[in-house]
């Protein structure tokens, strides 16, 4: 029998009809039950609808979009942001935004089935490296890229059954003797969770210092893109991508 959940998520939740204490989600903040919360999602419903009824592409833009790309931008301190769906799809969305920009894709071997399907569905040669291990992917990369050819390291920011968290630092450093190169975090776990200010992975290796103490050169640090869910920490619907035009 599935397991049927019947309330927000909480330290008790509904579960088949029975309340029970609830360990196993991820709404880290419990937003998704807050007061405030469900009152702003009721009223958009009642002002809006449930949906456009069309594509963003033809008449399906809409004043919440809208307004929560901006909030995006400015938490995440970018140029604009891009809202979808569906969180799942973000390191898919983010790759193919960057197709023309690498060559060939290493993702750490543990990395979350999202990413893997997001790397197969990018059309590049695809490697694993051993999980959270800088040096072997430091031999991958030695192996596998042609002269002039770009990498794009793809690992999630956070990982979701051990809580550890990708040793960024030691990607940069590898990464740093490359003319080109991407960093792709899947940051669902970490998104309102890790940093100062929740921001993620990046924000929790800087922690207001400047790129230069992650060893950071020249505008690497630029191709360091994350991809972020709404529906986990942040108590929402969808994922995010915010970034820099360039």
């Amino acid at each position: 029998m599935p397991y049927l959940m019947e309330s927000p998520p909480g330290a008790r939740t509904l579960v088949n009809g029975h309340w029970r204490d609830y360990f196993s989600g991820t709404g880290y903040l419990g937003l998704q039950g807050h007061p405030d919360l469900l009152a702003a999602a009721s009223d958009a419903l009642t002002r809006y609808g449930p949906s456009t009824a069309t594509s963003r592409g033809g008449y399906g833009e809409h004043p919440v979009f809208a307004a929560v790309e901006s909030a995006a931008s400015r938490f995440w301190g970018a140029d604009s942001a891009l809202h979808f769906v569906s969180g799942y799809l973000g390191n898919t969305v983010l790759l193919q935004g960057l197709r023309d920009g690498y060559d060939r894709i290493f993702v750490d071997a543990a990395a979350h089935f999202s990413v893997w399907d997001a790397a197969r569905a990018a059309g590049k040669p695809v490697y694993p490296f051993r999980h959270l291990d800088a040096a072997h992917l430091s031999a991958m990369l030695r192996r596998r890229l042609r002269p002039g050819e770009r990498p794009l390291l793809l690992t999630d920011g956070v990982f979701p059954i051990s809580g550890e968290i990708a040793p960024l630092p030691d990607y940069l450093a590898v990464l740093r003797n490359y003319d080109s190169a991407y960093i792709c975090l899947d940051d669902a776990h970490a998104t309102g969770v890790l940093g100062p200010d929740g921001r993620g992975t990046l924000d929790y290796w800087l922690e207001g210092k400047s790129t230069a103490a992650l060893g950071v050169v020249g505008a690497l640090v630029v191709n360091v893109t994350s991809a972020h869910t709404l529906s986990k920490a942040l108590g929402g619907h969808g994922g995010v991508i915010a970034g820099m035009r360039r």
